[in-house]
């Protein structure tokens, strides 16, 4: 993997610039919010983000955890983003129905989705207090994970949660 110097973007983000492109992985699966969700139902994730950021933030992390339907974008002024709990309700839906359309099951499409996570493990990551931290610093595979995640791996945090919901039936 190229090596390259960090790209500052928001206040206190730090991520490498290249390494995931999720419009690909985006485009690959359909994923789209919820059916019925007010005002973004349907539409495909990540679509109201400003393309400047599509090359640096949303490619590495924000996406990531709307593909496994969790997260959900709001404008944060100047330019920035914020993510909203969508629940685990809304994350098993939206998990439901991109597998549906793309006839594979839920558990299949997560295993994706962690793949590309995992993959990104090695990269120095950071937001706020955690810069510099490591995914697997913040404890990958640690069954006890989501009680210890916190800013930088929330996506993360994200999957783990809605394949929880999916095993709950």
């Amino acid at each position: 993997m190229k090596k390259c110097n960090p790209v500052v973007i928001g206040s206190g983000e730090f991520f490498p610039p290249q390494v995931f492109d999720n419009k690909t992985l985006i485009r690959s699966f359909d994923l789209r919010y919820p059916e019925g969700m007010p005002g973004k139902g349907g539409e495909l994730l990540g679509s109201d983000m400003p393309e400047r950021l599509w090359g640096i933030k949303a490619r590495r992390l924000n996406l990531v955890a709307d593909a496994a339907g969790l997260l959900y974008k709001k404008p944060l002024g100047k330019g920035g983003w914020y993510d909203c709990n969508m629940g685990a309700e809304a994350a098993k839906q939206a998990i439901c129905q991109a597998a549906q359309r793309e006839g594979m099951t839920e558990v299949e499409l997560t295993d994706k989705i962690r793949v590309v996570i995992e993959a990104s493990a090695t990269l120095p990551i950071g937001v706020g207090d955690h810069q510099g931290h490591y995914i697997k610093e913040l404890g990958l595979n640690n069954p006890d994970f989501d009680s210890k995640m916190v800013g930088c791996g929330g996506m993360l945090t994200a999957l783990n949660s809605a394949r929880r919901a999916l095993s709950a039936g």
